[in-house]
């Protein structure tokens, strides 16, 4: 059912959509702030880490649904998108490219719970083995932490002008996938 590369190391997913203009947009994540961390509040997809034996399309859901929390689409059609989605594969990383429908409200509706949540949340500190582990957690959930600051609806042209604002490797996934485009 899924394709398998045991030589990857991460997944992720990225939603487009055409907004009421007709323009192709990206929806992206912002990372939260963690300290020392060259990926802190800058805009990428969602994805991350394999773990285990997962295979790329399972680390892609696992992630997104971890990422957006539910706020963007049922984690079940999410999984039937990804299996017809299109799929670039960037040096060890999967970046599925899916289709959702286009809503103002995914965004308003996420960055204003996150911004409620936020006055729940305490960063916890944990060294271990001389690794420092940050983490956003919910005090009243503590298993529970949001990875994503916020939300936005990006064009191709807004992306491609605003290179600081999104991860290193993400831009360069991406201009591989503007490159194919047209296959989206």
């Amino acid at each position: 059912m899924n394709n398998s590369n045991n030589h990857y190391k991460g997944a992720g997913i990225l939603p487009y959509s055409f907004n009421k203009k007709g323009q192709l947009v990206f929806l992206l994540g912002m990372e939260n702030y963690i300290p020392l961390n060259n990926k802190s509040l800058k805009f990428s997809d969602f994805g991350g880490g394999r773990k285990d034996n997962e295979y790329p399309i399972d680390t892609a859901l696992r992630e997104f649904d971890e990422e957006s929390v539910g706020a963007i689409e049922d984690k079940d059609i999410i999984k039937i998108n990804l299996l017809s989605s299109y799929k670039v594969i960037r040096g060890n990383y999967y970046q599925f490219v899916i289709k959702i429908e286009y809503c103002d409200k995914i965004v308003k509706t996420y960055n204003r719970i996150r911004k409620k949540l936020s006055s729940c949340m305490k960063m916890n500190v944990v060294n271990s083995n001389n690794k420092l582990d940050i983490k956003h957690s919910i005090t009243s959930c503590p298993d529970g932490f949001l990875e994503k600051k916020e939300f936005r609806w990006f064009t191709v042209s807004e992306i491609l002008k605003n290179e600081d604002l999104f991860r290193d490797d993400f831009y360069k996934t991406f201009l591989m996938i503007v490159e194919k485009s047209h296959k989206i």
